[in-house]
């Protein structure tokens, strides 16, 4: 078995809970596990993996772009600029032919 075969069965696995019947509750046997180590967060009226997913990209995001917030800043003004020059600049003027 590959590592990345591993690591989803167990993943697979761990969101199981195997205590349950699955005769008697087949989604708490498939999914109690998640649920159980992945509470619905305040505020929150779904949750699931892609929820949980968004977040935590958002939270990578958030401290990536935070080091570099001035390098970004600069560049989306120069950038700006540039834009409202060249705008500017071709304004009313007859399209080439």
């Amino acid at each position: 078995m590959t590592p990345a075969c591993v690591t989803v069965a167990a993943a697979i696995i761990n969101a199981m809970d195997v205590n349950v019947d699955p005769c008697t509750d087949f989604y708490e046997y498939s999914c109690g596990g998640w649920i159980k180590y992945n509470p619905l967060p305040d505020g929150k009226s779904i949750w699931g993996a892609f929820g949980k997913l968004w977040q935590e990209n958002q939270l990578v995001m958030k401290n990536v772009l935070g080091q570099y917030y001035w390098c970004i800043l600069i560049c989306v003004n120069f950038f700006s600029f540039t834009f409202v020059f060249v705008d500017n600049g071709t304004k009313n003027k007859p399209p080439n032919r």
